[in-house]
């Protein structure tokens, strides 16, 4: 106890010399992005629901402040890291708001008509299918959510990325953490936008759908297509749940992997290597690198009039991002992506 003590005392004491170190450096900015973070922290912490209003109010006044005190280094410093805090506060009412994702109020069976969003096998060989609705009937949902998961034993031949399907579909709402502290699925759901899951009674039937006509979403339906291809190809080849792992590491899906398996990775402290980020960005733009500059090694005359060090990483870049949709675009991957880039950038 005296050693703890007598370490946050020196702690506490060296603080202002580091501070200044910092600020000399000039580095002291690295901390914006921390007090942003904490910002977010404070907003989904709250008992109750933040007004945007009263947070950008907070936010004006900070501001205010600050333009004021140009005369007061440490003052003016001190609120900047209050407005970096503040708007972080924003950042999650602004995403919150964008979500705007419509949760399920209570269990309710009924006939569901859907587009195909995603699909994955599980670990006893059934289905998880994620599906945004189209149409409710018999009873039609005058709340309906725009996107539920939802199980199932078997699925029709032919079905893929962008087909629908229809059939009986028993729903819930989402559950919160088991017990305080616990991972709360609802909250990582809404903003996913998923509303409701479930699980169909019987086997759902293939079922003609309106084409979605955007652009992008026309983009990722292509890339989801590859990605459940690729999947069942590393299945097909590799059978048994070392397939499912293989398969994780590709393309991020990790239904098939049972829960034993998850918990003897955590407990050996491995099972980061089963979610897609820094260590499978940094290989898949190591290997696209080295393989290119390997190879313009061999033409020694074009390698020499041309940057091949800033094609390599344009490349690289390229591929990575490509990488970062195949592998469903996680927040790790995405992270690690912005990472990726930036030590890339020329």
């Amino acid at each position: 106890m005296a050693i703890a003590m007598a370490a946050t005392k020196r702690a506490f004491v060296a603080t202002p010399t580091l501070f200044s170190q910092e600020i000399e450096r000039g580095t002291l900015f690295l901390f914006l992005p921390v007090c942003c973070g904490i910002g977010a922290i404070i907003y989904f912490g709250a008992s109750a629901e933040p007004r945007l209003s009263a947070i950008l109010f907070g936010l004006t006044l900070l501001v205010g402040l600050m333009q004021l005190a140009h005369s007061r280094p440490r003052t003016r410093l001190a609120l900047a890291f209050a407005v970096a805090v503040v708007a972080g506060m924003v950042a999650g009412k602004l995403e919150t708001m964008r979500a705007d994702t419509k949760m399920l109020g209570s269990d309710i069976t009924t006939r569901l008509t859907g587009r195909v969003v995603a699909m994955a096998r599980d670990a006893r060989g059934g289905w998880r299918v994620t599906l945004d609705i189209i149409a409710t009937e018999r009873p039609t949902l005058r709340y309906s959510p725009q996107r539920v998961v939802v199980s199932a034993r078997s699925v029709p031949a032919g079905t893929k990325i962008g087909a629908g399907l229809q059939g009986l579909v028993h729903l819930r709402p989402q559950r919160g953490p088991v017990r305080p502290g616990n991972y709360d699925f609802a909250f990582n759901n809404y903003y996913k936008g998923v509303g409701a899951n479930g699980f169909f009674l019987g086997k759902p039937q293939l079922a003609a759908t309106p084409v979605d006509e955007a652009i992008a979403s026309q983009a990722w339906q292509t890339v989801a297509n590859i990605r459940q291809q690729l999947t069942q190809r590393v299945l097909s080849r590799i059978k048994g749940e070392p397939g499912d792992i293989a398969a994780s590491l590709i393309t991020g899906q990790r239904d098939g992997i049972s829960e034993a398996t998850n918990d003897a990775m955590r407990l050996s402290g491995l099972s980061h290597i089963l979610s897609i980020s820094g260590f499978h960005m940094a290989l898949v733009a190591g290997i696209i690198v080295g393989s290119l500059r390997a190879s313009m090694a061999l033409f020694p005359g074009f390698a020499a009039r041309y940057p091949m060090k800033k094609l390599a990483a344009f490349v690289a870049l390229a591929g990575s991002g490509f990488y970062l949709l195949l592998s469903g675009a996680d927040v790790a991957a995405q992270r690690s992506f912005v990472m990726l880039a930036v030590m890339l950038m020329p």
